[in-house]
């Protein structure tokens, strides 16, 4: 009826805005890490032409650093690329998908990142999984302050007809907890929340941080 094909509108469009947010989300990472460290690469290639003229003494000392800072920025777009990648849920579920992205992250950021739970979440849907992926990888994301030695437990668990995921960080500075705070308000996180029923809880501890994702599935 037309109700029906109303629901059906509406969930499009909610969709169609949420994947433009994302694609928003995107490119702005990429604007805010690699294009500044590539920016800044440029200008100092600049100061080096001008150590050239005035002190050649000093050039081997900004050739380490411009050859330190091109290794950064390497190293950024690696991790912008890998956290875009599609990621091959369906196939090995979603714990043993964390684990490998986790294995990567925490050599990327100098953190410790463990992940425990159901190794098949039987009665989860598809979507259901990428989005609890995107979630927990954006809590990832705000809670670690790279090299900053962040150790993060992640729990998967089926319990009364309900996924519960628990994030529990430790180590989190002050940036951390901001950008924790802005994910948790952040307008992605609570669509992408919306369009799997899903509810999200946060804690701050004494010695860190603690996020819950709660999912409820079919029997």
């Amino acid at each position: 009826g037309t109700t029906g094909l109303t629901n059906s509108v509406d969930m499009s469009a909610k969709i169609i805005e949420t994947r433009e947010r994302e694609r928003a989300r995107i490119a702005q990472n990429l604007t805010d890490g690699a294009a500044q460290v590539m920016s800044n690469v440029v200008l100092r290639t600049q100061i080096l032409e001008r150590v050239v003229e005035v002190a050649p003494d000093q050039l081997v000392q900004e050739l380490e650093d411009l050859e330190r800072l091109a290794a950064d920025s390497l190293l950024d777009i690696r991790r912008s690329v890998f956290e875009m990648r599609p990621m091959v849920i369906d196939e090995l579920g979603l714990v043993p998908t964390l684990r490998r992205y986790s294995s990567d992250f925490s050599r990327e950021t100098g953190s410790k990142v463990a992940v425990s739970g159901v190794e098949r979440e039987e009665g989860l849907d598809g979507h259901l999984r990428i989005a609890l992926f995107r979630l927990i990888q954006g809590a990832l994301a705000a809670v670690v302050t790279p090299m900053l030695g962040t150790e993060v437990e992640i729990s998967v668990q089926l319990e009364d007809a309900q996924l519960v995921v628990r994030i529990d960080a430790t180590t989190v500075d002050a940036r951390g907890q901001n950008r924790l705070s802005h994910y948790v308000e952040d307008e992605y996180t609570n669509d992408t929340l919306d369009l799997i029923g899903a509810s999200l809880q946060r804690e701050t501890l004494q010695e860190g941080e603690r996020l819950g994702i709660i999912v409820p599935i079919a029997a």
